[in-house]
């Protein structure tokens, strides 16, 4: 059975993807309220690393929602060094290992590795 919590954070997130279609700023906002909705359902069922994926979106939002509209905006965007490009994959590879193992050895978690749902009939 949905939740209240869950059905809240799923229609907050519909209306955020409906702002951000019509390109409205009101899109960073209720997307915060979403993600800090997701991450209090996440943290209820062990899901640490999808909780600090949603500070993570959380953080990024804020940083968007500084710069919608402004001149920064504009060179937001740039192509990546090739070398650059490999650089990010191989730290994002040992950040995530590294980040499963200490949730492994530290935490409760459902599913330090790979994001499989618990069974939540249980």
């Amino acid at each position: 059975m949905i939740s209240y919590l869950e059905l809240s954070a799923n229609a907050v997130f519909v209306i955020s993807v409906i702002l951000a279609a019509r390109n409205n700023i009101n899109t960073w906002w209720t997307g915060i309220i979403g993600c800090g909705l997701f991450a209090v359902l996440f943290y209820k069922f062990n899901l640490y690393a999808d909780v600090t994926l949603m500070f993570f979106f959380i953080l990024t939002s804020v940083y968007g929602w500084k710069y919608w509209g402004t001149k920064e905006q504009s060179h937001a965007i740039a192509w990546t060094k090739t070398t650059n490009f490999a650089f990010f994959i191989a730290a994002a590879a040992l950040a995530t290992l590294v980040y499963g193992w200490i949730l492994y050895q530290t935490t409760d978690a459902y599913a330090p590795y790979i994001e499989v749902a618990p069974n939540f009939r249980t």
